[in-house]
């Protein structure tokens, strides 16, 4: 039994040690299996390994009879929190199968460095078949290569009907932005009177936004989705138009993928603690704790305090303790909403202090007098009745 035991461990233990081996990859893949002409198609990368950062390669697109349609230099560069990987307007006149690939090569040969073991992937396959008569097409999109974190950055695109190429008037469109572990860190519109952005005359359509969650870094690269339809239902309010005929144009739905990367300006105003702002609040700390004891005091001294000097004791103290409780908490609020009352709030704090340790020394010497008092009529009270023991 105990053999069994010690086999198990060790079984445990190597999976332990095995398991970062066999999951540690690096994965490139296709936003679709399938596009219709005129459609963008996205590779996007990253990786889950130190090793396989910052290696240069190529991002080559082909034909599978061997022709070259595009290919870019790019540097896989920090993929375990940033993608990396390209897109290609696909042509409108044909229909073809081919396949894009991270080589080492301009000509889509080679694997690049550190990207050569069996577990990487590092190509994928797409076919082009026409056009679907509920299919929509997302085209001339206008993406900042470069986002400014905090700052308006708008997005323009166009949707048109997959089949005919015309505008669509009234489709209904979300975005949404990815990090390189999948988690969504954007969701667009958010916090707006509307769930949809709706396209315009020419099938015209913009989406905005400030970038201003915590959770976007700077010089990384992010994935976004962008999906719009139409519902072909007036109750919904996903009804589209034709934007050259008028006609209503049934249901239609469609989506592109994209990458974009956050650039060096942050103009956000994320807060952090500074060294006088964590003084300020460990001062508050103690202080309340300061306060609470005294408060403690006027409660737990029985009948050694008169009964007076208790209360004032206990209600000062507790009152105290409570008021830096409410100035711990306008001074957190105020910090992390970016109100500008934090300089009211300093001088309040070092007033109420220098007043507070004031009152709390006064109250300490009381306490103290009044125990030495008390001790006092203790010692003569043992020393009259040591007198009439005598007698």
């Amino acid at each position: 039994m105990q053999k069994n035991k010690i086999k198990i461990l060790l079984l445990f233990l190597i999976l332990l040690i095995l398991c970062p081996l066999v999951f540690a990859t690096g994965i490139c893949q296709l936003d679709k299996e399938e596009y219709q002409p005129g459609e963008i198609a996205t590779f996007f990368c990253y990786c889950n390994e130190g090793k396989e950062e910052n290696e240069l390669g190529y991002i080559v697109w082909q034909n599978l009879n061997g022709s070259i349609l595009s290919s870019t230099s790019t540097s896989s560069g920090n993929c375990q929190d940033s993608f990396f990987g390209g897109s290609y307007l696909i042509p409108t006149d044909i229909n073809f199968t081919g396949n894009v690939t991270f080589s080492e090569n301009s000509n889509g040969t080679g694997e690049p460095n550190e990207w050569d073991n069996g577990d990487d992937i590092i190509s994928d396959e797409f076919l082009v078949n026409g056009t679907n008569i509920l299919r929509c097409k997302i085209i001339d999109i206008t993406v900042p290569s470069f986002v400014n974190l905090g700052e308006e950055n708008a997005n323009i695109f166009k949707v048109t009907d997959a089949t005919t190429g015309s505008p669509l008037i009234g489709a209904s469109c979300v975005a949404l932005a990815f990090s390189s572990d999948g988690s969504p860190i954007l969701t667009e519109p958010y916090g707006k009177d509307t769930n949809f952005y709706k396209t315009i005359a020419e099938g015209v359509g913009y989406l905005n936004n400030e970038f201003f969650q915590e959770r976007f870094e700077i010089d990384t690269t992010y994935e976004f989705k962008l999906y719009c339809q139409c519902l072909n239902n007036s109750d919904l309010g996903s009804v589209c138009y034709d934007d050259e005929t008028g006609q209503r144009v049934g249901f239609k739905s469609c989506s592109v993928t994209g990458l974009f990367n956050v650039s060096g300006d942050d103009k956000r105003n994320i807060k952090s603690l500074d060294g006088k702002s964590v003084s300020i609040i460990l001062g508050v700390i103690f202080l309340i704790i300061f306060f609470a004891i005294i408060g403690l005091m006027g409660v737990l001294h029985g009948e050694k305090i008169p009964l007076l000097y208790r209360k004032i004791t206990a209600t000062f103290g507790f009152a105290m303790a409570f008021i830096h409780v409410m100035i711990l908490t306008s001074f957190i609020r105020s910090f992390y909403l970016n109100l500008d009352i934090s300089i009211t709030l300093t001088n309040i704090f070092y007033a109420t202090l220098i007043i507070s340790f004031g009152l709390g020394m006064i109250v300490l010497i009381v306490f103290t007098l009044q125990q030495l008092d008390s001790t006092d009529s203790q010692d003569n009270e043992r020393y009259d009745k040591k007198r009439w023991e005598r007698r």
